[in-house]
């Protein structure tokens, strides 16, 4: 969605919903937020009512739940490949283009080691069969980007 475009959007829908409001400020506030729900943007870091510790703590926590090996790589690329779509789910649309490199700069590694780190946890996870994994997932192996959905749906879950 372009700016242009939004803001026209914004307009229309305060001119057409202004009475349910007390005035059009609250109306044009309101539809922004609206909007930016539905265009799925970042939401910034302030608006979290968490840390970044306690989130790693509860994922680390779930890895070792699911018997992942904490001694590679892959364990804080998963970590931190779950917090940030557990932030913006954007990155699930465009994992190798997005979500991929920004975790290669994080731990100074290439884009193509990333999915091979996460795939390899996955893997992992998937041949201990851990009751916590066969609840949630069955008998079937999870590609990356479902398990990686997956667990930050179950992390957002858990702050609802």
């Amino acid at each position: 969605m372009d700016t242009n475009k939004i803001k026209n959007d914004v307009e229309r829908i305060v001119e057409e919903n202004s009475n349910a409001f007390k005035d059009k400020e609250s109306a044009k506030n309101f539809t922004m937020e609206l909007l930016k729900l539905i265009k799925e943007e970042p939401v910034s870091q302030d608006e979290f009512q968490y840390k970044d510790e306690e989130l790693e703590r509860i994922v680390s926590e779930r890895l070792d739940q699911l018997k992942a090996p904490e001694n590679v790589v892959g364990y804080n690329c998963m970590i931190t490949a779950i917090i940030m779509v557990f932030k913006n789910k954007r990155y699930l649309r465009a994992m190798t283009l997005e979500l991929y490199p920004k975790i290669a700069e994080e731990f100074s590694i290439e884009s193509r080691n990333v999915e091979r780190c996460l795939r390899y946890i996955v893997e992992k996870v998937y041949a201990n069969k851990t009751e916590a994994f066969l609840a949630e997932y069955g008998d079937t192996k999870p590609s990356n980007s479902k398990f990686i959905a997956r667990e930050a749906k179950r992390l957002k879950y858990k702050f609802m």
